[in-house]
């Protein structure tokens, strides 16, 4: 499923100067299920008119993702999102499974966001270092309650 508001969202942000990245949340299971989610993601950055440079995100969670050869999948994901021109990769994802699968290696830690706060004040001033010493190029706390209205906001992007 695709964000059907993508297209008016993409040209009022290059209307405002505002850089535009793409996101694609995964659920692939084999190397052939990679290549055609990169070609689906392909086809919507394509109808969107978003260039080559365009950072694509690949959402690498999903309990479908919990495979041993989940990174050689997301490489072929990537190769094909590079065949249909679009090189710029990242890689969106959790701790605790790149710990698991290792998927940052694919674009390398300073690509990879994690989704995981790191400086939560229920961490010790130890933890809040070394997880800044990691290396990852993003770090992103996705919820937050809102005391007044008691429910829960979640701020991810949505798949286009």
């Amino acid at each position: 499923m695709h964000d059907p508001y993508a297209a008016e969202q993409v040209r009022d942000a290059y209307a405002a100067g505002l850089g535009v990245s793409a996101y694609h949340f995964t659920k692939f299971t084999d190397h052939n299920s990679a290549v055609a989610e990169a070609n689906y993601f392909a086809d919507h950055a394509d109808q969107l008119g978003l260039p080559a440079s365009t950072l694509m995100f690949a959402d690498v969670e999903d309990p479908l993702n919990e495979y041993s050869g989940v990174t050689n999948d997301l490489r072929a994901f990537f190769d094909q999102l590079s065949a249909r021109g679009y090189w710029n990769h990242g890689v969106y994802t959790g701790l605790w499974f790149d710990s698991a699968y290792n998927v940052s290696s694919v674009v390398g830690r300073n690509r990879t966001w994690i989704a995981r706060y790191p400086y939560d004040y229920q961490i010790s001033p130890q933890s809040k270092q070394e997880m800044a010493n990691m290396g990852y190029g993003a770090w992103q706390y996705c919820e937050f309650h809102v005391t007044h209205y008691k429910t829960m906001v979640n701020s991810m992007p949505t798949p286009i």
